[in-house]
């Protein structure tokens, strides 16, 4: 079961547009909806006619069942790219999160109504390229499904990542719009733990909202059950539960580990690979998902690619960009890993997974058997490249050759414990050197608060006061403070701008002391503007 990368980069994009605040000048709710509706009729135009123009190449070309399903699959994957970089442009062109959130009263100090509301034109966009997308899918998979199948099948696997982004945002976003009164009651690396501890409780949770999400039903007590059972003892290991999972419709044939530990861990079994395939073949399947969670594959997993995406946000970070500027570079490094990276070791842990069912049944007979069901069940799909699995064929192979010489078996295990041992020492060498790079903030400034992934800032509820309070000095006078806090080599200047910005605004007595202070600090500092300002400390009327 692979991340929905779509998804996570639509909710990066939304995060980064909302912590730079969205446009200086507000817009228009009628321009917004009218910027919603034409991008929305947009997507589903454009891909009907790229869906006709691969149905006819494919029917000219009389091209194969691989080669139809891969058709099928990049044209997928256009529409996603297609839906990304459309909501990019609807969000820079509309202002749709905070135009929709302030003409309806709904702003929050988190940001929270914002993320949420800011996600429904995704949802919007998302679904109206599914529709014309189905034509093509039924025209080149054998999958037999109705629309409203393959529409449901779609948003259960495209959206069930935002039941866990939308709680981790709000905490982020409490934690940074009460930045001030939190950091006098606990230094920056407590919130830290604090954060990875509630994201650990959310992963570890998260198998029980997927059983609603998709779906599931739990297995009943019968046969299936009592064999599945006798392979947990013998296999030593314990899954919590098993469901049937109505994955596509029931037409899909797959299985999945879920869960990293108990009393989360849960066994999914597909409706179809229940119905189609036999008792040891099912067998076979249930001994490779066993694998999974007897060799950690999913810890190794979470581990290696936090670790790995902590350190190049940190990396792109430190470049002189905007959030929503870095997001690119955030989602390509992603993708790449994602595609290289995890796919490396994506196929080292399948392929142990398919010795350990060798190993626990003492024949490779009913893997082979059931891989061989599943490439004939999905259009006869046995040579099809896999980049995370390998092709059918591949596997096929490795496992008859596997139990033939069991010297083949030991090495690929040893061969993995290396890659898992480099794995882990990579880890715990970035989450090391993050810790220590979050201590030394610590210690240079107690009332920083540091937080540890991309989300909201100080600056973002800032940046929204200034430009929804524009008659009132706190909001330029805050982010002019955050500035010199800063380490951008230009800070200074910036500051210099918005304060005065803030002295022709109306504020009190408390924020002209507190202007005044950061005035005659650049006024002291040779390193802002040649050494000169030409602030005038009599513009500030005082209300109070």
């Amino acid at each position: 079961m692979l991340l929905p990368i779509d998804t996570i980069a639509a909710i990066m994009i939304l995060l980064a547009y909302i912590q730079e605040g969205g446009s200086p000048a507000p817009r228009s709710a009628y321009d917004a909806l009218g910027w919603l509706g034409a991008i929305a009729l947009t997507i589903p135009l454009s891909l009907y006619l790229a869906g006709r123009i691969t149905e006819i190449f494919v029917n000219r070309k009389k091209l194969g069942s691989t080669a139809r399903r891969s058709a099928a699959g990049a044209l997928d994957v256009a529409a996603k790219v297609m839906v990304i970089a459309l909501f990019w442009t609807f969000l820079k062109n509309s202002d749709w999160p905070f135009t929709i959130t302030s003409h309806m009263g709904i702003t929050s100090k988190s940001g929270i109504t914002e993320c949420i509301f800011g996600l429904l034109p995704y949802i919007i966009f998302s679904i109206g390229s599914w529709l014309p997308l189905y034509r093509i899918h039924r025209e080149c998979t054998p999958d037999n499904w109705s629309m409203r199948s393959f529409l449901v099948h779609k948003a259960q696997y495209s959206f069930f990542i935002l039941l866990l982004a939308i709680p981790t945002t709000f905490m982020i976003g409490y934690i940074n719009a009460n930045n001030e009164s939190i950091s006098n009651l606990v230094s920056p690396m407590t919130i830290m733990a604090g954060i990875y501890i509630m994201l650990f409780l959310c992963v570890w949770t998260f198998p029980f909202l997927l059983t609603m999400i998709w779906g599931c039903k739990k297995l009943p007590q019968g046969k299936l059950r009592s064999r599945v059972n006798e392979l947990e003892e013998k296999a030593g290991v314990r899954f919590s539960n098993i469901f049937i999972w109505n994955l596509g419709g029931g037409t899909m044939v797959n299985a999945a580990a879920v869960g990293l530990f108990p009393p989360f861990r849960y066994l999914f079994l597909s409706r179809a690979l229940i119905e189609k395939l036999s008792e040891e073949e099912i067998d076979g399947v249930v001994c490779h998902e066993m694998g999974h969670v007897r060799h950690r594959h999913l810890l190794f997993y979470m581990l290696v690619t936090i670790a790995l995406m902590e350190t190049f946000e940190s990396m792109i970070g430190s470049l002189s960009l905007s959030p929503l500027e870095q997001v690119p570079l955030v989602v390509i490094v992603l993708a790449a890993y994602i595609r290289f990276g995890f796919a490396f070791i994506s196929r080292r842990m399948e392929r142990q997974a398919d010795l350990t069912s060798l190993d626990i049944l003492g024949s490779a007979t009913p893997l082979v058997r059931a891989l061989e069901k599943i490439g004939a069940a999905y259009g006869n799909i046995r040579a099809a490249k896999s980049w995370h699995h390998m092709s059918i064929a591949e596997r096929v192979a490795f496992l008859k050759a596997a139990e033939n010489n069991p010297e083949i078996g030991i090495a690929h295990h040893d061969h993995v414990r290396a890659v898992k041992a480099a794995g882990y020492y990579l880890a715990a060498t970035l989450i090391a050197v993050g810790i220590m790079s979050h201590y030394a903030g610590d210690m240079r400034e107690k009332s920083a608060t540091v937080v540890p992934m991309s989300g909201f800032s100080e600056s973002f509820h800032w940046q929204r006061v200034s430009r929804l309070m524009p008659d009132e000095m706190a909001g330029p006078l805050q982010l002019a403070r955050l500035c010199l806090q800063s380490d951008e080599p230009d800070r200074k200047e910036k500051a210099s701008i918005l304060l005065q910005d803030a002295i022709t605004r109306n504020g009190s007595a408390a924020e002209i002391r507190a202007a005044t202070a950061l005035i005659d600090e650049l006024k002291k500092s040779p390193a802002s503007a040649g050494g000169q300002t030409t602030l005038d400390l009599e513009a500030p009327r005082v209300d109070k």
